[in-house]
């Protein structure tokens, strides 16, 4: 897995940390506890967490397999507006997911195996702390 982030200089309190990290366990274990059959990626689960600011862009590779469904999850705290897009090896975009949410679920079936970019940008005010995951 590869992670472009941009160093952060942002700062929270501590009880602001606490409360993110308690409402983005809830939320994790929501989409954990899902009932979703899909196939996993070829090295198994991805997952990560971290912050995005407000402008930010993060990109994950993740390589896929032909004919299997992978569903794409990252979910913010709410304070952002978390909009993705999944690229193909050959810099074709597969799916989109810009709704105005701090968050966004592509769900596809690539028809090769090969390498995906997954592709998120906080297009909010506010800096989000998100978790995302392909499985």
């Amino acid at each position: 897995m590869f992670v472009t982030c941009v160093t952060l200089s942002l700062r929270l309190s501590e009880r602001e940390i606490k409360m993110k990290k308690s409402i983005f366990g809830v939320i994790a274990s929501l989409l954990l506890a899902s009932s979703v059959s899909v196939a996993d990626p070829v090295v198994g689960r991805v997952s990560d967490s971290s912050i995005i600011v407000s402008g930010q862009t993060v990109r994950y590779t993740v390589a896929c397999n032909a004919a299997e469904t992978t569903l794409f999850v990252m979910t913010g705290d709410g304070d952002g507006d978390i909009d993705c897009c999944l690229i193909d090896e050959n810099a074709n975009v597969v799916e989109c997911d810009n709704r105005p949410v701090d968050g966004c679920v592509l769900r596809v079936t690539p028809v090769w195996t090969g390498k995906f970019y997954f592709v998120a940008t906080n297009t909010g005010k506010y800096a989000s702390m998100y978790r995302f995951i392909a499985y």
